[in-house]
């Protein structure tokens, strides 16, 4: 019977959050957060009450982050490593949070992570019933473009990530986001400056050019996470006389996996 307690327990924690925050009460929507976090080692071994868990853990987060509730930001990692894949977009919020930290370059993981999975689901082209998977899509999008733009100056690269998201049903808000923002990599790119920085990310897509002066200015930057995908991309580039980065590369992701000598690999899948 302890798992119908915690069902019961953690559907109405969870509308206590909801409560909470629709009345503004930002306190009392975090202290619900906790309660609703202290519910896992009660239901972590039960399969359905884990899903329970995750659903109602995932909307309090995603709504959480929303309306701007301090304490949702400590849990999103936690959340993330227990349910890597779950379908509420908590890895767009926290992709949100590492950007607004200044780390575009885990953002953009983040965010194509969360892209990658609804890609080989097949359903990011499908129209959502769930409000904030459609925000998610193209906040998602937007996400993924950070450390392109702000880090290492691959703005044409940003561009088809942000002219491809609006062949997809996303929000309003975000569309008419991601079309300002286009607009606003097209006046940056009129500056010689960034134009020759943005002709190398060009070139290294078109044919793997510049590949080791791109690497290097991801490590300077301290973007690890876009070096290791333009080393992937270059190996492909050398093994691969007839290799080229088609649309479906935006979706690809970096993998990584324990190594035999106890050092990660990683491969683009």
């Amino acid at each position: 019977m302890i798992f119908g307690r915690s069902k019961r327990s953690m559907q109405s924690t969870a509308d206590a959050f909801h409560d909470a925050l629709q009345n503004g009460h930002k306190r009392a929507a975090a202290k619900a957060l906790e309660r609703l976090y202290d519910c896992w080692p009660e239901v972590r071994d039960n399969p359905e009450q884990t899903s329970e868990f995750a659903d109602l853990m995932g909307y309090c987060l995603c709504t959480g982050h929303a309306g701007n509730i301090d304490a949702v930001v400590d849990v999103l990692p936690w959340y993330i490593e227990k349910f890597p894949t779950s379908v509420w977009p908590v890895r767009v919020a926290c992709a949100a949070v590492r950007e607004a930290e200044g780390c575009d370059d885990e953002a953009t993981y983040l965010a194509r992570d969360y892209l990658h999975d609804l890609h080989e689901a097949n359903t990011l082209a499908n129209p959502s019933d769930n409000g904030f998977v459609t925000m998610a899509k193209g906040h998602a999008f937007y996400l993924l473009t950070s450390v392109y733009t702000k880090k290492v100056g691959a703005r044409s690269y940003s561009r088809h990530v942000l002219n491809m998201a609006l062949q997809y049903p996303i929000h309003d808000s975000y569309r008419h986001m991601i079309l300002a923002e286009n607009e606003r990599l097209v006046t940056e790119l009129q500056d010689p400056a960034a134009a020759t920085q943005d002709r190398q990310w060009i070139e290294f897509f078109r044919c793997g050019a510049n590949d080791d002066e791109l690497h290097e200015l991801c490590i300077e930057q301290e973007c690890p996470l876009l070096a290791d995908r333009v080393e992937l991309l270059a190996t492909n580039f050398r093994l691969d006389s007839d290799y080229t980065v088609t649309k479906g590369e935006v979706f690809q992701q970096v993998i990584y996996m324990e190594g035999r000598i106890g050092r990660p690999s990683k491969m683009l899948v």
